[in-house]
């Protein structure tokens, strides 16, 4: 039986910066940055958190997993302050999306049982951090 997470999960990769381009677009700023209860993110809090990945987590971990090294814990709480996100976000998350998809494509079924050790986790495999990375 073959495997399809690498398809699966890159159909919903490509897709999502055109989804927060739709969101940006259609919702008032006000709306996006309105938080939905105390402690909890607004959707434009959640957009910089995705580029914040996109720059500083997924390209690591899967290049670590495909020379099966270890890697560090990504915390959003460690990273500097920024200053408010604003929905211009939506061209870096494009572009840094752009490029994690680059890295993705190099990965193959074979790779799917990579194992390398997360620093707060364990071992994990590429399968794990590929069903993370889509949802």
């Amino acid at each position: 039986m073959t495997d399809n997470i690498l398809s699966w999960s890159k159909s919903i990769l490509v897709i999502t910066p055109a989804r927060w381009l739709s969101l940006v677009q259609s919702v008032p700023l006000e709306l996006l940055a309105m938080r939905p209860a105390p402690n909890e993110w607004s959707a434009i809090e959640c957009l910089q958190h995705m580029v914040d990945v996109e720059r500083d987590s997924f390209p690591v971990r899967i290049k670590a997993l495909l020379a099966q090294q270890p890697f560090a814990t990504f915390n959003p709480e460690d990273q500097p302050p920024k200053p408010a996100p604003t929905i211009a976000l939506t061209d870096e998350f494009n572009q840094l999306r752009q490029e994690t998809l680059n890295l993705f494509n190099q990965i193959t079924e074979a790779d799917l049982d990579n194992q390398s050790l997360h620093a707060e986790y364990g071992m994990v495999t590429m399968r794990q951090l590929v069903h993370h990375m889509a949802a």
